[in-house]
């Protein structure tokens, strides 16, 4: 989110992103206040939108209808067989900070009723965004690499949308992964030393290799960097599956947020649903 210097929003998400570049660009950051990672919930006054056009809704709620107006939008696609009366399907909220799970049933007008109250926890996809700079650390040092954030602040949002790109790309068949590097870090790291030769200090030269002003990250390290919040998700999705009020009675799991767009978090989640299914 960005604010003026008064403290006025100007923008939301990638606009206010796009804009605050701009501005970094022009010397003029110190005049804006920009926010990372937030998610505001405006009042219906405060949208400027009538009371009688907007119901709250939790955010898987939402996702599940959602799905279901897009599906039926789209010729092939049978979201019916989602909302027949009766069908139980788990929503899995895939969000770059957290990650909510939570089921439903579908009622006789199609309505849905929470099976379980919504839980989550801070395990979405910045914490893959967080391992990634973890690496930038152990190559570059972690004061050399916040110091970089502070003075290149333009640059170090396109090093964190570069990332960003490659990992909805990513898939598990391990291919490497090119990652540009600002020629403004390798002018920093030439002052003392090589980009080459911090990856060989940092023990990383198997699986981390750089030319042509990109890191080449091996399909092995990339995996690594989905480690932590994969097994959480995981281990808490196969816990609400083998939960008393859900137990055998699924029929679909949907996904939803920007982070579900992950090959890896799509095959991961799909892993479990089918085994859970076959096994009962």
């Amino acid at each position: 989110m960005l604010l003026t210097a008064e403290k006025v929003f100007h923008s939301f998400g990638s606009a206010a992103e796009a804009n605050y570049a701009q501005e970094v660009d022009k010397g003029k950051q110190k005049d804006w206040f920009y926010f990372e990672n937030i998610k505001i919930l405006f009042s219906k006054q405060t949208a400027g939108i009538d009371k009688n056009n907007l119901i709250l809704a939790q955010g898987a709620k939402a996702g599940s209808v959602y799905w279901k107006y897009l599906a039926l939008q789209t010729p092939g696609q049978d979201a019916q067989n989602l909302f027949e009366p009766g069908c139980r399907f788990v929503v899995l909220d895939l969000g770059g900070g957290t990650v909510h799970f939570t089921a439903y049933e579908v009622d006789s007008d199609e309505s849905l009723s929470a099976i379980l109250k919504p839980c989550g926890e801070d395990w979405g996809g910045n914490m893959v965004n967080a391992a990634y700079i973890e690496m930038l650390w152990r190559i570059f040092g972690k004061d050399m690499v916040e110091k970089f954030q502070q003075d290149n602040q333009e640059d170090f949002l396109d090093i964190q949308n570069e990332f960003e790109s490659k990992k909805r790309e990513f898939t598990e068949a391990g291919q490497t992964v090119h990652l540009k590097l600002p020629n403004s870090v390798v002018l920093v790291v030439e002052k003392h030393s090589t980009v080459s030769s911090l990856i060989g200090k940092a023990g990383l030269d198997d699986d981390v290799d750089f030319a042509s002003g990109k890191l080449s990250v091996s399909g092995k390290m990339f995996s690594e960097f989905f480690k932590k919040t994969t097994k959480d998700i995981v281990r808490s999705l196969q816990h609400l599956l083998d939960s008393a009020e859900v137990h055998n009675s699924i029929d679909k799991l949907l996904l939803v947020g920007g982070f579900s767009q992950s090959p890896v978090m799509k095959d991961w989640c799909e892993e479990v649903i089918h085994f859970h299914q076959e096994n009962g």
